[in-house]
């Protein structure tokens, strides 16, 4: 291969492994990283810098999720998965929780016991994804009953009936607070498959919706409501993971 600096940060993939046959599955991954990401031509020193840092820590994390395979059971990664999956991956490898993501698909293509779940949509998926998606999908498919949602309705007249003036309320994500964000994310997520949010079952234990009527947002609404006189009411909901987003989840999360 010619000298290249990103030689510094190709990933040295079951280097330690034990096996010849597990040291070539290493160096086939490692080439096509090269292959992938060696033509890149970085406009400034300052952008060369910051993504030769994403590229070594997105390597690191390929070693990682790849070292935990054990060895009986690696094989050569598909190439509809690893190759798109590296490509796509240049574009998105700023933030930790989208490379991660990738990282994690590669490696499950990589085991024998989880290539079948690794489908090659998965890669659309993840690129569409912010790293807010990978929070919120992360928490609410690790509950396996789901985790609960709620609209905000206002009953303005009887013809009109009951109004969603706050959709899709989501109170789990402590490092987000923002709810139109938080609301977004789940539309998304639910666009792609992933989730189901669901307003005709909910939760039984009423104290679940309880936090969402102490909001800064749904106590606003009361306020303005009550001096016109409108009735403010709360639709419970679940938002819980799909079968396909259960296993996007295995594959790409957990």
């Amino acid at each position: 291969m010619p000298e290249n600096p990103l030689l510094t940060v190709v990933p040295k993939i079951l280097e330690n492994a034990l096996s010849d046959p597990a040291k070539e599955v290493g160096r086939f991954v490692s080439n096509i990283f090269y292959v992938v990401f060696s033509p890149i031509n970085f406009p400034t020193e300052k952008y060369r810098l910051r993504q030769e840092k994403n590229l070594e820590a997105y390597s690191k994390s390929l070693d990682t999720e790849i070292s935990k395979i054990p060895e009986s059971n690696l094989i050569d990664p598909p190439l509809n998965i690893v190759g798109p999956a590296l490509e796509a991956s240049k574009y998105y490898i700023e933030d930790e929780p989208i490379r991660n993501m990738f990282a994690k698909l590669i490696a499950s293509s990589m085991n024998s016991e989880t290539t079948s779940n690794a489908h090659p949509s998965f890669i659309e998926m993840i690129k569409q994804m912010t790293p807010l998606d990978a929070q919120n999908l992360s928490l609410i498919g690790v509950n396996d009953t789901g985790l609960p949602i709620a609209n905000c309705l206002v009953l303005a007249d009887i013809n009109s009936g009951e109004l969603p003036i706050l959709r899709d309320l989501f109170l789990n994500n402590d490092n987000c607070k923002d709810h139109y964000l938080n609301a977004a994310s789940l539309k998304n997520l639910e666009r792609l498959g992933l989730i189901e949010l669901d307003y005709l079952f909910h939760f039984k234990n009423d104290d679940l919706y309880e936090p969402f009527q102490k909001t800064e947002e749904y106590l606003k609404i009361v306020e303005l409501s009550n001096k016109k006189g409108y009735e403010v009411s709360l639709q419970k909901g679940r938002a819980q993971v799909t079968t396909f987003g259960n296993q996007f989840y295995n594959v790409c999360i957990e």
